[in-house]
């Protein structure tokens, strides 16, 4: 009995491998069209988390931002959100406050300048690291 059984097994076991090694779901000559990405990679810090609860966004690659307010930009260039850095910890994330707007995941992230941070600071003056 444990005979056939076995042997019913291998068998199948081997057609089944023999039929799948052959099959190709593009046949041979065919042309491939490859999907073009919807928008250029970025390689520069992003959000990646944005939680407007606790009003929080953690940025990738946050390392290469200074510690000072941060612009997020949408796709178009245009001004979305304004952060306040927070101490940088070990790795690439970096988490900041949300002081305006609505940050969304994969919005890109700079580095405000030092005129902007100047007004920035008389308009957020009691924005430290324990807000």
């Amino acid at each position: 009995m444990y005979k056939k059984i076995n042997f019913f097994l291998l068998s199948t076991c081997l057609i089944t491998s023999i039929a799948c090694s052959e099959y190709s779901t593009i046949p041979a000559g065919a042309e491939v069209e490859l999907a073009n990405p919807v928008t250029p990679l970025f390689k520069g810090p992003t959000i990646v988390h944005a939680d407007m609860i606790e009003r929080i966004a953690t940025i990738r690659y946050g390392h290469e931002l200074e510690e000072v307010y941060l612009i997020v930009k949408d796709t178009n260039g245009e001004q979305v959100a304004l952060l306040k850095s927070l101490p940088l910890r070990p790795g690439s994330l970096r988490t900041a406050d949300i002081l305006e707007g609505t940050p969304k995941i994969n919005q890109r992230v700079s580095s405000a300048t030092t005129e902007q941070n100047e007004a920035y600071q008389k308009i957020y003056p009691n924005v430290t690291e324990d807000n």
